[in-house]
């Protein structure tokens, strides 16, 4: 097991792509009516082989997965969010506009 561990702190690319494979297979799994999802799979076993581990992600590797990570978040809500702003879009700039007015008198700082 310490051959495998060691092998993996050595090379943080293949324990990533493994915390992604592994994370998949766990997440495919259905506990009754309850699956765990291939994110929240991945997320779990990630957390679990970083905890066995002792490596550093290099610094591109992160900025890559970051920018990955706010692409598909964006991809994923950003319809979304331009969809709701074209339909209530006032009622949310009035409802900004008069929690600030609150936060603002709460403090005093209007009189």
């Amino acid at each position: 097991m310490d051959i495998i561990l060691d092998f993996l702190s050595n090379n943080p690319i293949l324990a990533i792509f493994i915390s992604l494979a592994v994370g998949y297979c766990v997440g495919i799994i259905k506990i009754g009516n309850i699956t765990v999802g291939a994110t929240i799979g991945t997320l779990l076993t990630a957390f679990f082989l970083s905890r066995l581990t002792t490596f550093e992600i290099p610094g591109m590797l992160v900025t890559v997965f970051s920018v990955l990570f706010c692409f598909t978040l964006g991809y994923e809500a950003g319809p979304v969010f331009f969809k709701s702003l074209r339909s209530q879009g006032i009622k949310y700039v009035f409802q900004s506009v008069f929690f600030c007015l609150c936060a603002f008198a709460k403090k005093g700082e209007i009189t």
